[in-house]
This record gives structure tokens, sequence and C-alpha cells, in this order.
């Protein structure tokens, strides 16, 4: 192995899990550097956080050499944010895709505090995080303070719909994932005007999933709103709903039928909706 060339290495390595990674940092001095000082290795490692919840404590499940990593995982953490801070600012000019699932409840200013000054943050899920206090984040909608300034994918799931609002004037936005499953409950006569305004201000959206919005009262079909982007593609599970009008639904489609290349409906649409698509649209794939 010592014979082989330096790229050669690299290209082992970076085909191994994250656990054969740390076995291997460990056989010798030389494959710890190579390990460490190789950009392409240590994209591989996928740190995982998680909490005892019983304990209160937390643990890192797995142990990784030292270096800059890419990817971050936080499940379950009930843990000192302040120790997770620490891990973020260590990792603040690398980490570029986080999985937040199941976090206790965090005051929204604390998490966008230590959040958006990732530097290359551009890929980030939300599953069942209730952030407090949302709704009272100031943003800057112009752009003269940036918050999570290259976040280009966001994937909310289950979480309390007041958390759009600290996304709105991210600017890079381009891919939305917005999921409700059917056995969410949400507290009584809450709205997805959050969403609505995120949406009125991400100019650069061109892909985006909404599962489960059109349960609530007010959502993106709920009235004639005007989005300024332009999709590409589209993926979205009812339109026949009770809160949601089939004009809107084809002022929408009409709207980004110079854009839209991809359109796929979850569950299949009435007659009167396919034949408008088939009618004003022109698709490269429709599914339904």
């Amino acid at each position: 192995m010592e014979c082989l060339p330096y790229h050669i290495l690299v290209k082992i390595f970076s085909n191994l899990d994250t656990k054969s990674l740390v076995i291997s940092s460990k056989v010798c001095q030389l494959w710890s550097e190579l390990i460490k000082s190789s950009q392409d290795t240590m994209n591989c490692f996928n740190i995982k956080i998680t909490s005892n919840r019983s304990r209160q404590t937390i643990t890192i499940l797995d142990e990784l050499p030292c270096g800059r990593h890419r990817n971050l995982q936080i499940i379950d953490f009930c843990g000192d944010f302040i120790i997770l801070k620490q891990l973020l600012s260590i990792h603040r000019m690398t980490l570029a895709n986080i999985i937040i699932v199941r976090p206790t409840l965090w005051q929204a200013s604390i998490f966008t505090e230590a959040f958006s000054a990732l530097r290359n943050l551009s890929e980030l899920t939300l599953e069942n995080c209730h952030l407090g206090e949302c709704e009272k984040i100031n943003k800057n909608v112009s752009g003269e303070i940036e918050n999570f300034a290259k976040l280009r994918e966001l994937r909310i799931i289950n979480c309390n719909c007041e958390i759009f609002n600290l996304f709105i004037g991210v600017k890079n936005l381009s891919s939305l994932h917005v999921e409700y499953s059917y056995t969410f409950n949400p507290p009584e006569n809450i709205t997805m005007k959050y969403l609505i305004n995120l949406l009125r201000n991400s100019p650069n959206l061109d892909k985006l999933l909404l599962f489960g919005v059109t349960s609530f009262r007010e959502n993106p079909f709920s009235d004639c709103f005007k989005f300024g982007f332009k999709l590409e593609r589209m993926k979205i599970d009812v339109v026949e709903r009770e809160y949601v009008s089939l004009k809107n639904v084809k002022k929408f489609l009409k709207d980004q039928k110079k854009s839209l290349k991809y359109l796929i409906f979850l569950t299949k649409p009435s007659d009167e909706i396919v034949e408008f698509i088939k009618s004003e649209l022109t698709l490269n794939k429709l599914v339904f």
C-alpha cells in the first residue's frame, strides 16, 4: 500500500464508509495524515450527534479523526447548545449538508445565529423541529444582512409552520421540499402564511415539492397569490382539497408554463386539471 501513488490511495479511501475510515486512520501516521488532509476523504465522513434523553448528555456516535467535515446529522439532540455551537464553529467553513431531526425546543434566534453563520451550508433538512418565536425574527428581505448566504436546498418536514419565516430573504434558495404527513397534528387555526411569504420572496426557486400543505386553510393555492419564481420541476400530492380553488391551481400552473418542464402529481388530479395541463403546458414529463 505504501508504494501506491497518493491519488490512488485517496481514491481507495474515498470509497470507504465512516467506520472503515476511522479504523484506517489509526493504522499508521501516513494513512492518518492522508485521510485528514484530503478533502475527498473528509467529505465521506458523516458526523452524527445524538443525545441520551434520560441522562441529558451528548453522545457522538462516530469517532472521527481530526479534520474539517462536510456532513452533519443531529438526531434527538437535547444537550447543551453551547457545545453544539462550538462544533459548528470548528467546521463553519466546510459544513455543507446538515440534517436535524427531533431536537429539543430551540429558540429561533439561537438557531439562526448558530447555523446561518456557516459559510458553505448549501443543504439543510429540518424534520420534526419546533423552534420557538420564529415569527419574531425580523428578516431583512432586501438582503443587507443575509443569513444562510449559500443555502440552495431546504427540506422542511413536519415542523411548526412559523419556521419558514427564518428563511425569507435567502437569495440563493433554488430547491424547496415541504412535507406534512397525514398524521401530523398542528395546533388549531394555523396557516401556511409563512410558507406563502417564503415563496413570494424566493425569486431563484426552480424546484418545489409540496406534500400535505393543501390540508391547511391558507396554502399557496387558497388564493390568487403572485409568486416571482419560475419553476422547472414541481411535485405535489393533491390539489382537490377543501381549501383549494381549481381556478387558483390553473392560474399557478399558467404562470409557470414558460419554465415548467417536469410536473409530478403523487395522486391523480381531476380530469379538468389534466385537460388544462395538456392544453396549456408544454412539459417534458407529466406523471400522476
